[in-house]
Formats: C-alpha cells, sequence, structure tokens
C-alpha cells in the first residue's frame, strides 16, 4: 500500500518484501477469520505508515515534493478508484436499485472520501506525507520529532474520545498515524542500527521470536482491558499503551523477518501493493465469495474450522492469482503511470 513510484534501481527488496507480506495480511484480516484476523490488525496497517516512513524523502523542495506524491498517490487514488466505482454500480443495477441519487452519493462519498472503501488509506497517506514534510522542515531534532509524534496521537486519541467523526480524506488518522511514519524515518536514518542486526543472524531470529512473542502479549493485553484494539478504519485503539507496543512490535518482526529471504512472487505482490489492496475488497472478495457459494465450499464446513480456514487461504490465493494477472497487463502499457508505476 505504500505509493508504488519506486524506482527499480532503487527499490529495496526488504521492504517490497514486507509490503507483500503486510498485503497478504491485509487480504486475508478482511475474510472473516476470527482471532487471526485480530491479531493481524494489532501491526498490518500501521506496517504500510512505517513503510512508507522509511522511503520518505525529506530533502525535496515542497513543489516538487507534491508533484512526486500526487503523481504516486493522488493519481492513483483516483484510476483505483474508477474501477470500483464501475463494479459497485453495476452490482447495484443487477439489483435494481441503481438511481441517479445512489450514483451521486457514491460520488460524493468518493470525492469526500470519509473511509471509503479501502481508498481510504490512499487518501489518508498523501495527508501523512504532508504532515510529515513539514514536521521536518520546521523540526530538526529526532527527539522532538519523537515527541511530537506521539503528541498528535494523544490528540487524535483525545479526538475520537469526545465522539470525533471521520474528517474528509481522513485527515484525522494522520494524528495517530504519523508516528509509525515517524518510526520507519527514524529508522532509515539511523540504518546502520538496523544494518548490524541483519548482519547477526542468531541475534535477528532471537529479536524476531521476542517481538512477536509481544505483539500477541500486548495486542491480548488491550483486548482484554478494553474489548477492543488497533483499527484505525473505525477509530479505535484499545488501550493506547499496549495497542501501539503491539503495533512496533509487528512492525519490527515483520520487518526482521523479511530481511531472512527474497521471495519472487512475495517482493512482486510488494512492488505492486497498491493494486492488491485497492481491488480485493470491493472487487475481488465478492467475487471470490460467490465463486465459492456456488461450488457451495461454505456449506460443508463450521465457521473458523480448520477447513474453513484453508478455504480462505484459498480464495486468498485466488484473490492474488486474478489480481497479479491484471497487474502484469497494466505494467505492460502506458496505462501503469496513471497507477503511480514508472
Amino acid at each position: 500500500m505504500v505509493s508504488n513510484n519506486i524506482s527499480t534501481k532503487k527499490r529495496i527488496d526488504w521492504v517490497d518484501m514486507a509490503k507483500g507480506y503486510g498485503t497478504i495480511a491485509v487480504i486475508f484480516a478482511h475474510l472473516a477469520v476470527g482471532k487471526i484476523g485480530v491479531w493481524l490488525y494489532t501491526f498490518h496497517v500501521p506496517l504500510f505508515f512505517f513503510l512508507s516512513g522509511y522511503v520518505f524523502n525529506d530533502s525535496l523542495k515542497f513543489n516538487d515534493f507534491i508533484s512526486k506524491k500526487g503523481k504516486g498517490i493522488l493519481i492513483p487514488y483516483f484510476t483505483l478508484g474508477l474501477p470500483m466505482l464501475v463494479f459497485t454500480f453495476l452490482q447495484q443495477y443487477r439489483g435494481s436499485w441503481l438511481t441517479r441519487e445512489s450514483i451521486l452519493t457514491l460520488l460524493k462519498e468518493f470525492i469526500i472520501q470519509k473511509r471509503f472503501w479501502t481508498l481510504w488509506f490512499i487518501a489518508c497517506l498523501f495527508f501523512v506525507n504532508i504532515f510529515f514534510f513539514f514536521i521536518c522542515k520546521f523540526i530538526k531534532s529526532d527527539l522532538l520529532k519523537i515527541a511530537l509524534s506521539f503528541v498528535l496521537v494523544c490528540v487524535g486519541i483525545y479526538y475520537y474520545r469526545c465522539g470525533g467523526q471521520p474528517l474528509p480524506w481522513n485527515i484525522d488518522v494522520c494524528f495517530t498515524a504519523t508516528v509509525f511514519f515517524c518510526g520507519g524515518y527514524l529508522l532509515k536514518k539511523h540504518s546502520k542500527y538496523f544494518d548490524y542486526i541483519k548482519d547477526k543472524r542468531a541475534f535477528a531470529v532471537l529479536l524476531f521470536i521476542l517481538l512477536g512473542i509481544a505483539n500477541v502479549i500486548f495486542g491480548y493485553l488491550t483486548h482484554k482491558i478494553s474489548g477492543n484494539g488497533m483499527e484505525m478504519f473505525d477509530s479505535t485503539y484499545g488501550f493506547p499503551p499496549f495497542t501501539f507496543i503491539s503495533a512496533f512490535a509487528g512492525i519490527f518482526a515483520v520487518i526482521i523477518f523479511s530481511t531472512f529471504f527474497t521471495l519472487k512472487p512475495i517482493k512482486y505482490i510488494g512492488e505492486n501493493s497498491l493494486f492488491y489492496y485497492a481491488w480485493h475488497q470491493t472487487i475481488l472478495i465478492p467475487i471470490t465469495n460467490k465463486i465459492f457459494i456456488n461450488f457451495g465450499l461454505f456449506n460443508t464446513v463450521e465457521h473458523l474450522s480448520a477447513s474453513y480456514y484453508v478455504i480462505r487461504a484459498t480464495q486468498t490465493v485466488l484473490i492474488i492469482v486474478i489480481t497479479t494477472i491484471i497487474t502484469l497487463v497494466i505494467n505492460k502499457t502506458k496505462l501503469k503511470i496513471l497507477f503511480g508505476k514508472k
């Protein structure tokens, strides 16, 4: 879900691997997979904000920065959204409830963008980049950047606790997302520490295990204490201290795991993550659900049984295969520019 507008020569394998794993996690979590989905929510969206911070470039002038983000985020927002609108209109037409009012409502929601479909993240990401651009321009101290990021988290959570509602283009999420974006930015800036961990394989494996355990424990505790956890779409953050510890632990666990080996299929998903992220829930999950229902697969298994998870995993693979075929076609045409690809 990180902008695809990165030159091939500058791509970082582990970043694409992490994006690939994160994309698969997002798709699988949207398939009603019970507690596994709850666990995946502890880190999967924060992971993408973190990785976006890692590839953030604070050396550009504002006009160049806006131009780059416009090409890499804004234009893909509309080009990715168009097929989603068409698919939804067709569904409404088949259901005989496509009206002038329903069309105008969808278009209005698409333009105003308040948690509208999976596109909400792309819209929010544009403004998180702008937020952090100005933070970097006016604040030079890394410690002050960290402090401000946590202040913004507190402001965001207080806003929700006071009954605050989603703002246009999900600007409200920027307050809680900036801390993850800042984390990625600082990891890149102080990459020597990360390089040390990568070079010490035994230590990296141990750290991965410990971080994974921490992610699960603190994710469990935040649900135990508050009844919910990290769900940026729904503006819920559970017991914030434990929620954010769990998120960062999960993020670093995924990142470390992503350095162990490079798998071309996973890397490809990461390189084209916007396609998979944008289209899987609105278009491909309904299509594959219908296929599986027509084959009677959901009728033969108990909900959340082992067989059920196998079916959902198979559905995830099918969604990935379909999207991969589409991306392979698009990436061979000049249309790829409209999707943030060079």
